[in-house]
């Protein structure tokens, strides 16, 4: 009896974590932009809970932050992707700086440009893709091993399983996006294959695969579907999206030509490869057809709702958050604000006094913000 009793535990205990971390249906959810929550909220930090901030410091001057494109907290560390100059960056919990990894150069045990990182953490080794290049060091930032892959990819996502997907900027001879390779780089298979077609298929804003969920999830060029992609190596739909009369449909995502015409122009509205999802929440970047600046939304799975900034009185607050860089090892968002972003949105309507009454400390640190002392780290979740 006491045997049947623990077997029972453990399959309840198993079926609560396969639910929180896949989205069981046959047809993807429906996001209509258009129907969004009313205003219920009169600012979106009503909306943030169990929310902390931290302070990158101590970074040598050579290594001053361009660009934060992701960060990976593992191990009680934050590994922060500087997309502008190229760096992994290593921080303790307190945001102190401890070191880099990698080095520059045309070496062999060194990389020319970082196109992506991810960190396998089951083999506990950090990934460095410089194109055609993977790079693999240890969790203490020393070198193991330079491989030249078979392909060319400029984004790279740990899968579940250990498992490497690769984006592709072009497509392969057999027309495909998308390659699943093993925790060495080596092929195993591929998709996002599209008819034939030459020349580019996606860049750094639409298009590809997402590195910074866990699983991982794609679009096609253009696409207005997300993709989760199994470790069967199919692509499950997940969110479909509806973004008003100018989106690029999905019946049309083979025709890429089409829609980097239409991109070029800015007639298409489309959705963003930055999104994050999470078992409650996805939250994701978008830009609508001759609008000059994108939108961000906050999307509750669970009750099926919709916030935009027309849901928000103080809509400011959105850009302030923006869409996250990473996922804390809470499951908390993570975002980061850099001094030249908050000096333009602390200017807008009652913004600063806004976050002076939210959090004393946090409004401080933003004020205390320089050219030399450029970024926070802001962790937080959403109420549901």
């Amino acid at each position: 009896m006491k045997y049947y009793s623990i077997l029972l535990i453990l399959l309840i205990f198993s079926c609560k974590k396969e639910n929180n971390n896949d989205f069981d249906i046959s047809n993807p959810i429906a996001i209509n932009i258009d129907n969004f929550t009313p205003k219920t909220n009169k600012t979106i930090l009503n909306k943030i809970t169990d929310f902390s901030f931290i302070s990158l410091t101590k970074i040598p001057e050579l290594s001053s932050i361009g660009k934060i494109k992701k960060v990976i907290n593992h191990k009680n560390k934050f590994f922060v992707f500087d997309d502008k100059k190229s760096n992994i960056l290593v921080f303790n919990a307190n945001g102190v700086y401890l070191n880099s990894i990698g080095d520059r150069g045309a070496g062999p045990e060194e990389y020319k440009r970082i196109n992506d990182f991810d960190i396998n953490k089951k083999e506990g080794v950090i990934y460095i893709l410089n194109n055609p290049f993977l790079l693999t060091y240890n969790m203490e930032g020393n070198f193991l091993n330079k491989k030249l892959l078979e392909f060319y990819p400029v984004k790279m996502a740990t899968m579940t399983n250990g498992n490497i997907a690769f984006n592709l900027p072009t497509i392969d001879d057999d027309f495909c996006h998308l390659i699943i390779a093993d925790k060495h780089g080596d092929f195993l298979s591929k998709t996002g294959c599209y008819p034939a077609f030459s020349g580019f298929v996606g860049n750094s804003r639409t298009g590809g695969v997402n590195s910074i969920n866990d699983p991982t999830y794609y679009n096609y060029t253009g696409s207005s579907v997300i993709y989760k992609v199994t470790d069967e190596f199919k692509l499950k739909p997940i969110f479909e999206f509806d973004l008003g009369s100018y989106m690029w449909l999905e019946e049309d995502k083979n025709d890429v030509g089409g829609f980097r015409k239409k991109f070029k122009n800015n007639s298409v509205s489309f959705l963003y490869n930055s999104y994050c999802i999470t078992n409650k929440w996805l939250l994701f970047e978008y830009k609508i057809s001759s609008q000059e600046n994108t939108s961000f939304a906050y999307f509750n799975i669970e009750k099926n709702e919709l916030s935009t900034k027309k849901s928000f009185d103080e809509y400011q607050l959105l850009d302030l958050f923006g869409v996250p860089v990473g996922l804390d090892v809470k499951n908390r968002f993570i975002t980061n604000i850099d001094y030249e972003v908050y000096n333009e949105i602390s200017e807008i309507n009652n913004t600063k006094e806004l976050l002076k009454n939210y959090d004393l400390n946090f409004y401080n640190a933003l004020n205390n913000l320089n050219q030399e002392n450029t970024n926070i780290l802001m962790l937080y979740s959403l109420k549901n």
